[in-house]
């Protein structure tokens, strides 16, 4: 046998070998698992709808590879949760032997699916059996039992057809849209939450109404369906709540958040009373030939305008806090916009207006706190702006003009967490120059600021009272 028959032999035998053994030798951990999180909270859910995926990684911090014999739910298959260990979907109950390199991580993917529930708290662990040990991770998510609203085959929205009444007992999720006939009154009570699927509105159609009867401990909440805290950055998640021409709302104690346009009023009316609307990706407030009175209202965050009134209407805001801190660069950025003219395909068409604003904050820090276009030959406009706190860095309105009393001009109120798109805390802090400088006579229309703090001894501007 010559060597090059031997050599092929030798090499043969070689690879044979390679080929029966394992690729890596692998034992059970000694040492603990390195988790990124060792408690997860899924947040709010809701009932038959599945959650947002949850990521978490499991370190080994060995210089060896290592096998987990078993990760499964303590509540095994009954459990709400779902995982999903390194991208491998399992229909058993756990995952075995579970490989880990030496030095690296895996990646489990968790969900939950909740299924019809009062509203509660909800608790599971994933559980790493290690052999001589075990180590978890506690998962918890709120549980919401909600109904669903969701128009038929035939029509773009559901429709309320009669007067009907929401109460806290269930959250409500509006998918696509949801309309309120003329004839029909919807209420909803203290503490309801109303959630809007992507692009979804509610509508009120002409000689319909929205009556909200939220509290200050129990606030009637608007906003998208994702409630992770990441959402709250995210803005025109949903479109708008609508009120058609001869619709009416009355609206107290609202917590408005991420609509598109929050509020819609065209040739509508609208009374709203210790109201917030926060993070709109348009207007937080948009009147079109309108009538709306406001006291306690607080809007903040527009990519556009926080409050837009156009073609004239009647419009009466007292005690209201209305800023615009867009924190990324815009052209517009503006607190409030008010005009008896509307612009629309190079056309303007024009209405009688009638604004007053008292004892309020306009403001915005990167642009306009309040813009003007007033038409005096086609449309009239009574203004009257007193007391108020306002900035106009563009120099286009005189602020100590006609329409226009008792103002501090260009001043920051100085408020206390103005920026922060998730806390949106408007109140005043001690160095404000908008504290006790309101006109008693007005404060005394609107007694109690939104927090229902008394105010009629000496009245700082804007809805809120520094105590």
């Amino acid at each position: 046998m010559n060597f090059k028959k031997i050599s092929h032999i030798i090499l043969l035998g070689i690879l044979f070998t390679v080929s029966c053994r394992e690729d890596y030798e692998t034992s059970i951990p000694s040492q603990d698992l390195s988790f990124s999180e060792d408690e997860i909270f899924l947040n709010t859910v809701f009932t038959d709808i599945p959650s947002s995926t949850y990521t978490l990684t499991v370190t080994n911090n060995e210089n060896k590879d290592i096998s987990i014999p078993s990760i499964f739910l303590e509540k095994g298959a009954s459990s709400l949760y779902s995982i999903e260990v390194d991208g491998n979907q399992n229909n058993e109950e756990q995952y075995d032997d579970v490989l880990i390199r030496n030095n690296d991580f895996i990646t489990i993917y968790v969900t939950i699916t909740a299924e019809n529930s009062v509203n509660s708290l909800y608790e599971d662990k994933i559980i790493f059996n290690l052999g001589n040990q075990t180590q978890e991770i506690k998962l918890s998510s709120v549980i919401e039992n909600v109904e669903l609203f969701r128009p038929d085959d035939d029509n773009t929205h559901y429709e309320i057809t009669s007067d009907t009444t929401w109460d806290n007992t269930t959250s409500k999720i509006i998918y696509e849209g949801l309309l309120v006939k003329e004839g029909a009154t919807l209420t909803i009570e203290k503490g309801t939450k109303v959630y809007f699927y992507t692009d979804s509105e509610l509508v009120v159609e002409g000689g319909g109404e929205l009556i909200i009867n939220g509290t200050k401990d129990e606030l009637v909440n608007f906003s998208g369906y994702r409630t992770e805290p990441q959402y709250d950055t995210i803005i025109g998640t949903w479109n708008k709540i609508g009120l058609e021409e001869n619709a009416m709302a009355k609206i107290n104690y609202a917590y408005i958040k991420g609509g598109t346009t929050a509020l819609e009023v065209i040739k509508a009316e609208a009374e709203l009373t210790n109201t917030q609307i926060y993070n709109s990706e348009q207007f937080g407030l948009y009147g079109e030939n309108a009538t709306i009175m406001a006291s306690n209202l607080v809007v903040n965050h527009a990519r556009r305008y926080g409050v837009f009134l156009n073609e004239g209407g009647y419009y009466d805001f007292i005690q209201c806090t209305l800023v615009n801190y867009w924190p990324y660069t815009s052209n517009e950025e503006v607190a409030l916009y008010v005009s008896n003219t509307k612009s629309e395909n190079g056309e303007l068409t024009y209405g009688n207006l009638k604004a007053n604003f008292k004892n309020s904050i306009i403001y915005s820090p990167e642009s306009d706190g309040l813009r003007m276009f007033i038409d005096t030959e086609n449309a009239g406009a009574i203004l009257d702006f007193d007391t108020n706190l306002i900035n106009e860095i563009s120099g286009e309105i005189n602020l100590s003009g006609a329409g226009f009393s008792n103002t501090i001009i260009n001043q920051n109120p100085l408020l206390k967490e103005a920026t922060n798109f998730s806390s949106n805390d408007l109140q005043l802090t001690v160095a404000s120059p908008a504290l006790n400088v309101g006109n008693i006579t007005v404060a005394n229309t609107v007694p109690k600021d939104l927090l229902d703090v008394n105010r009629t001894l000496s009245p700082d501007l804007g809805a809120y009272e520094l105590e």
